[in-house]
């Protein structure tokens, strides 16, 4: 096995204009909220990227003008445009997958943009499993859907984001391609922000919109 240091690796993240974002979310948070929400999730889990020492690049897939010009603010980031806008997220990320091969990358970390407590040691974690095993999973806190995913490229098979069972639907597909999957539980990284009930608890990187929550509600 190629030591990591020796690796390219990758993390792909994949956003959607801010104001087609969350929309779960619109019983609770006024447009604008929602908006600023989606936008800090994505800038935190940006710059961990950016700022992770095991990454080489970060790739931002996204249909949206205001994400790309968002990351191009950051820096160092490469911009990776929505082919098709009727794509479903996995096909998306299987063309990510493709994009970053052909890029020189060796491995890929799928990271969704909206874990408001993910840190750079997150990211190395996942890296240093990858050293071990051919695909890493990192479940959400429900234990259903995947919140990350590491792979080794070139990948043949395809991803099952957007799944409702997309953990369990990850492993299946792993196993079938004869593939060393892990599953890697992470307190940080199984927080993400779906459904109201995702506000609750998930730090300071909501704050700054909370005087925006829709009046209604009484609050998150």
């Amino acid at each position: 096995m190629v030591i990591a240091s020796t690796e390219r690796t990758c993390v792909i993240l994949p956003a959607k204009t801010f104001a087609q974002a969350k929309t779960r979310l619109r019983s609770h948070l006024t447009d604008q909220a929602r908006c600023a929400l989606a936008r800090e999730l994505f800038l935190r889990a940006l710059r961990v990227s950016l700022s992770s020492p095991s990454v080489a690049a970060t790739y931002v897939v996204t249909n949206g003008d205001d994400v790309a010009e968002l990351a191009m603010r950051e820096g160092r980031a490469t911009i990776l445009r929505d082919p098709d806008a009727n794509l479903s997220l996995a096909t998306l990320m299987d063309w990510a997958l493709r994009e970053a091969t052909l890029r020189g990358s060796s491995r890929a970390l799928i990271v969704m943009a909206d874990l408001p407590a993910i840190e750079p040691c997150d990211i190395e974690a996942i890296c240093a499993t990858l050293d071990l095993h051919d695909c890493v999973l990192v479940p959400d806190r429900r234990g259903q859907s995947t919140n990350a995913l590491g792979l080794r490229l070139p990948f043949a098979g395809r991803t099952a984001f957007g799944h409702a069972e997309s953990l369990a639907e990850h492993r299946t597909r792993a196993r079938a391609l004869g593939l060393r999957a892990w599953v890697l539980a992470n307190g940080r990284l199984a927080h993400d922000v779906d459904v109201p009930e995702d506000l609750l608890g998930a730090g300071s990187g909501l704050d700054r919109c909370s005087g925006q929550v829709a009046g209604k509600h009484g609050g998150w």
